[in-house]
């Protein structure tokens, strides 16, 4: 018989790595070829021989398929498709066309390619699928007529002898032998030669030695194409006498972390996990046994924090029922502190404006878990400045700590302020010694805000002195004095009083100049009486000149209390009025809501006669938050300011907060030298 090779490698087929079934539903009713056999062979067609290779060693293989025809008349176009199997472990999809458009031969050995094969595996395949067409005109496809189908077909794979043995607890000395021989072609026949003498041919014996040996066991498997044959060293027997399963732990582990989690490569588990002898080694440990070893389990379970325990118990089993247990101690240990922010120093200028403990700032974090955040103010007992280390103690789970210190400095530079006005010279007659007026004072901060007064009388002559009071106010750090003094006339009191005026200046009472008597029950008299109205002076009504006018009030005491008030009327006028800390007029209050009300921070000036102007002068402006920390600083203001906030502000907010502030206003270009005023603005919202 003639047979035309046709080899085709693997790499030209199509593999697919995953069962498919193809045509599905074709009845395959005219079976014009028969598949012969389906063999592992060599590249030239030759079954691979008998004893080729050791059990388990991976050779290469060319699976060929041997059909015949049944039929003279020509066939064409032959399509083949099968899975393949290891020891009914799917392997991949083979497929292709052959003989496209072509007669295909009578008698064929068919190479499907090449695969690798595991030496004493059984292969299989199913789902088989071979189709060809009747013309020479058609291409492979399905044919619901022309085809063959199976199953699952056996591959003929060569002779390879391989055994199996156990041992019996029970039975010293005794070994269960099972043939584990795979392909050839049957019928086999089987020789045994146990190593001590003694034979059998059965397929599967039962031998009794006389001692644990270590003894060679052959089996030689005879098929029809052959022999092959198969040794095997027994070392020992399981004897089932008192020699123990000796295990020896792996040594102690020490992990960082939080929880258990953290134990690796072999997991936390409170249920039993079985594990072989080689993952027992790797762990570190070491075991001795004599009987083949059934079960090897480790189970854990915790107890306490920081650190945490973990008893990991390992558990073995030989299959003669002996058993050994072994623990080995996992502690988990938290000994990484936690993280912070640090903080900014900061200066203020009360000890009332300290804030509070602020941890959020810290941002504190953990690799576990944090547990407290405390903190602890210390005082350096100085003043102006005075030091105070703000000391933030950070705890974990485990109590490690990390410190962030903050230095705070508290220093005021912004003496107290007098809030009421003040006559710094008063001339009293007749011993008519006025109160001392109450005066209030303001400072920026007010809850260390002392005032002292004290008065001093001295003597001028017999009938005058002079009173000094005095009020003496401090803040912490910082002190003012504000003084008054009395000139006290037993006898009367008399005062001399010039005036320059504008021709059109608004009239003015002259009973306001007056000073050296609140009596305002006397008379007024003048060299041109017409000009007065009562008391009432009135530029306009007269000409440029020099005026001289005389008050007159004498006491039940017979006192006499005389001024004298010399008004210089200038027809030019005066060109401009200059600047004063007495025509100035501050705001108290800055609402910004665009209500036209108090909308602006303004610096007005009260100049009566409504004709005159100031003389050319401006200010500068700064304003400071309670801290002293200056908000808004302007060279030359001009009435414009609204709450708005510094740009560089942390927290940009276009609006200052609400609350009081502090200002210093100073006169620039004025001719005069005047002293800054200061005072306190409420910044409002609507």
């Amino acid at each position: 018989m003639k047979y035309l090779f046709l080899t085709l490698l693997l790499c030209t087929s199509t593999l697919v790595f995953s069962q498919t079934t193809v045509c599905e539903g074709s009845p395959c009713t005219a079976k014009d070829f028969n598949i012969n056999t389906i063999f592992l062979g060599d590249a030239d067609g030759v079954p691979l021989g008998n004893g080729i290779c050791d059990p388990g060693e991976i050779i290469e293989a060319h699976l060929w398929v041997d059909f015949t025809a049944n039929t003279a008349a020509a066939r064409y176009s032959l399509f083949l498709h099968f899975n393949l199997y290891y020891n009914g472990v799917f392997i991949q999809t083979i497929e292709d066309c052959y003989f496209n458009l072509q007669s295909i031969p009578l008698n064929v050995l068919l190479d499907t390619g090449v695969i690798n094969w595991e030496c004493g595996t059984t292969v299989s395949i199913t789902d088989l699928y071979m189709s060809w067409q009747t013309n020479d005109a058609a291409e492979c496809a399905c044919s619901r007529a022309k085809c063959i189908s199976e199953d699952i077909i056996v591959v003929q794979t060569p002779l390879i002898a391989n055994f199996e043995y156990t041992t019996d607890c029970s039975t010293p000395f005794q070994a269960i032998f099972t043939s584990t021989t795979t392909g050839g072609v049957p019928p086999f026949t089987y020789l045994w030669d146990f190593g001590d003498g003694n034979t059998s041919t059965l397929e599967n014996p039962t031998h009794n030695y006389n001692n644990q040996g270590p003894f060679t066991a052959t089996l030689t498997v005879t098929d029809d194409n052959g022999t092959d044959f198969i040794s095997s060293q027994i070392i020992t027997f399981d004897t089932g006498d008192d020699r123990p399963l000796i295990l020896t732990p792996p040594s102690n582990l020490s992990f960082t972390g939080c929880d258990t989690s953290v134990i690796t490569p072999y997991n936390y588990s409170e249920t039993p996990v079985t594990i072989t002898i080689e993952d027992f080694i790797i762990m570190d440990g070491s075991i001795e046994h004599y009987a083949t070893l059934v079960n090897l389990t480790y189970v854990d379970m915790v107890s306490g924090t920081c650190p945490i325990q973990v008893t990991r118990t390992f558990n073995a089993e030989d299959r003669c029922g002996t058993t050994a247990t072994a623990t080995q101690l996992i502690e988990i240990i938290d000994n990484i502190p936690p993280t912070a922010n640090s903080l900014d120093n900061i200066t203020l200028q009360c000890r009332d404006d300290i804030p509070s403990s602020e941890p959020s700032l810290l941002n504190a974090q953990d690799n576990c878990a944090l547990k407290s955040i405390t903190f602890n103010d210390v005082s350096d007992q100085q003043t102006c400045p005075e030091t105070i280390t703000r000391t933030y103690l950070i705890l974990d789970q485990c109590d490690n700590a990390t410190r962030v210190n903050q230095t705070i400095i508290i220093n005021d530079t912004i003496a107290p302020v007098l809030l009421s006005p003040l006559e710094p010279n008063v001339s009293i007659g007749c011993g008519m010694i006025p109160e001392a007026p109450e005066l209030e004072f303001s400072d920026n901060c007010p809850e260390s805000l002392n005032v002292n007064y004290t008065e001093t009388t001295f003597p001028i002559n017999s009938s005058s002195y002079t009173i000094i009071r005095t009020w003496t106010v401090s803040d912490h750090c910082n002190q003012e004095e504000f003084t008054q003094e009395v000139f006290v006339s037993e006898e009367g009191a008399n005062e001399l009083i010039s005036r320059e005026m504008c021709i059109d200046d608004e009239a003015i009472d002259l009973n306001t100049l007056i000073s050296n008597t609140n009596i305002l029950t006397g008379t007024w008299t003048s060299e041109n009486p017409d000009i007065l109205d009562g008391s009432i002076f009135n530029p306009g009504n007269v000409e440029a000149g020099s005026y001289e006018f005389t008050y007159n009030y004498i006491s039940d005491a017979s006192c006499v209390f005389k001024t004298v008030i010399n008004v210089g009327l200038n027809e030019d006028c005066i060109e401009c009025v200059k600047a004063s800390t007495e025509a100035i007029n501050i705001s108290k209050l800055v609402t910004p809501n665009n209500d036209g009300r108090n909308d602006f921070f303004e610096v007005r000036y009260d100049i009566k006669n409504s004709n005159a102007r100031l003389c050319a002068f401006s200010i500068s402006l700064d304003i400071y938050n309670r801290w002293g920390t200056k908000v808004y600083s302007n060279a030359n203001y001009d009435n414009s300011w609204q709450g708005n906030s510094p740009e560089n502000s942390i927290g940009f907010s276009e609006k200052l907060p609400t609350g009081t502030y502090y200002y210093i206003i100073r006169f620039n270009n004025t001719e005069e030298k005047t002293n800054p005023i200061q005072g306190y603005i409420l910044l409002g919202s609507n």
